[in-house]
C-alpha cells in the first residue's frame, strides 16, 4: 500500500461516514491527522466513530430511544437506527489488534494491565498541547466508552491527573463487565498471523531473534 499517494481527504471521508462531518475544514488536513479539529468532538461522537472498529466495521448512528407508543400500542414516534458498512471486518479486527497493543504494551499499559480478570481491551489514548485534554476511547467485545478530562476554561493539568481519564474509564467499565462471560474478539476469515522483524517489518532472519537488544521478532496479524 503507498499511502503517500493517496489523496488525504479520503481521511476526511472516513470521518464522514462515522458521524464526524468535518468537510468544511478541508483546508487543514494536516492538523485533522493528528486531532486538532477546528469544531470540538463529544465523547458521544468519539465512542459512536470508534464502534466500527469493535463492530466488525459496521457504524451505527448513537440513540436516545427507539420508538414512543400511545396508551394504546399505537406508534406515535419511530427513531430507525441507521447503520454503515464504514470499514472491512478483516480491517476493523487488525485496527483492533494494533489497540491492543496500546492496553498491553503502550500508554494504556499501566493503568489497564489487570482490566476484568483479562477481559480483552483496545483503545487509544489522547493529548492535547500543555496537557490541557487527556481523552481514553476503550472498547472490549462488549462494550465501547470514551472519556474525556479537563476543565471548561483550558488548564494545563497536574501530573497526578494525567491517568483520570483511564482511570475512569477502568471504574465504569469494571462495573459494567461484571459478570459477563470472558470472550475474545472474534478473528474473520482472511487473516493470517505471521512473524516479522520489528525493526524492518519483513520476514525475519535467524538473526533476528538473536538481537543484542532483545529478540526482534514478533507476531503480526495480516489480511
Amino acid at each position: 500500500l503507498d499511502m503517500y499517494n493517496h489523496d488525504p481527504n479520503l481521511s476526511v471521508e472516513y470521518l464522514k461516514k462515522v458521524g464526524i462531518d468535518r468537510t468544511s475544514e478541508k483546508g487543514f488536513i494536516g492538523s485533522i491527522a493528528i486531532g486538532g479539529l477546528i469544531n470540538g468532538v463529544s465523547p458521544l461522537d468519539m465512542a459512536a466513530a470508534y464502534m466500527p472498529f469493535a463492530n466488525k466495521g459496521v457504524y451505527i448512528k448513537p440513540q436516545t430511544y427507539t420508538k414512543v407508543l400511545d396508551k394504546d400500542g399505537n406508534v406515535i414516534l419511530e427513531n430507525k437506527t441507521k447503520i454503515d458498512v464504514v470499514y472491512k471486518e478483516t480491517t476493523a479486527f487488525i485496527m483492533t489488534e494494533m489497540m491492543r497493543d496500546v492496553c498491553k504494551y503502550g500508554t494504556a499499559k499501566k493503568s489497564l494491565s489487570n482490566f476484568s480478570s483479562g477481559m480483552p481491551v483496545a483503545g487509544k489514548t489522547g493529548i492535547t498541547t500543555d496537557n490541557k485534554n487527556k481523552w481514553f476511547l476503550g472498547f472490549t467485545p462488549y462494550y465501547v466508552a470514551s472519556v474525556w478530562y479537563g476543565y471548561d476554561n483550558p488548564t494545563s493539568l497536574q501530573r497526578s491527573e494525567y491517568p483520570r481519564a483511564l482511570q475512569i474509564w477502568k471504574d465504569v467499565m469494571e462495573r459494567i463487565h461484571k459478570n459477563k462471560k470472558h470472550v475474545n474478539f472474534k478473528k474473520p476469515s482472511g487473516i493470517i498471523k505471521k512473524d516479522i522483524c520489528i525493526y524492518s517489518g519483513m520476514l525475519p532472519s535467524s538473526l533476528c531473534s538473536h538481537d543484542p537488544r532483545g529478540s526482534a521478532v514478533r507476531s503480526e496479524y495480516f489480511e
